[in-house]
């Protein structure tokens, strides 16, 4: 059979409710209460002060790979040069194997 009672309905439930927030907070003391409002915002500064940290070494790692590749690129378009061009083409190709 199926009850009709409302979902939530307190007379309807047959176990025991853990203490909610409201009752912790009314039976917390003014410190008490005032440490949990002051921290609220000093967790959300810290996260995103831990999220901006990471971000900027991410941004930095990410410099490096750049100028990594741009040097690179520059060392392969000179030895193309060097084996390339039309002067010197066996003296390039010698100095390079």
């Amino acid at each position: 059979m199926l009850s009709t009672a409302a979902v939530g309905d307190p007379a309807a439930d047959n176990h025991t409710d853990l203490p909610s927030i409201t009752q912790f907070l009314d039976n917390s003391s003014l410190r008490t209460k005032w440490l949990i409002v002051l921290s609220m915002p000093i967790v959300s500064l810290l996260t995103a002060a831990w999220l901006f940290a990471r971000t900027q070494v991410s941004q930095l790692a990410a410099d490096e790979r750049i100028a990594h590749t741009q040097e690179v690129k520059a060392a392969l378009l000179e030895v193309v040069d060097d084996l390339l061009s039309p002067r010197d083409a066996d003296a390039a190709a010698a100095a390079w194997s």
